[in-house]
């Protein structure tokens, strides 16, 4: 459903983000859809719900979980990381 959209609204020229949310540790779009989204322009965001979470022990999982999969999604995209440049006051 997510690559259609982003198929569509890429056809029209216009931008489209997604907020993905992990359920039971994982995301909803394989690695694959990811790029295809990715490759066609759009935003897509990592979003975690912490404020539904019941107890502290399923939160550790979840959030280790999570990391987990953010590391591996974020270890198959073309990063370039550089440092801000300071401007003097």
């Amino acid at each position: 459903m997510q690559v259609s959209a982003s198929d569509f609204m890429k056809s029209r020229g216009l931008p489209y983000h997604i907020n993905l949310m992990p359920l039971n540790g994982r995301f909803a779009i394989s690695r694959a859809e990811f790029r295809h989204m990715r490759a066609n322009g759009h935003e897509l965001s990592l979003h975690y719900n912490f404020m539904y979470q019941s107890a502290v022990s399923s939160q550790q999982s979840a959030v280790g979980s999570l990391l987990s999969t953010v590391c591996s999604l974020l270890s198959s995209l073309p990063l370039k990381l550089s440092a801000p440049s300071r401007s003097a006051p």
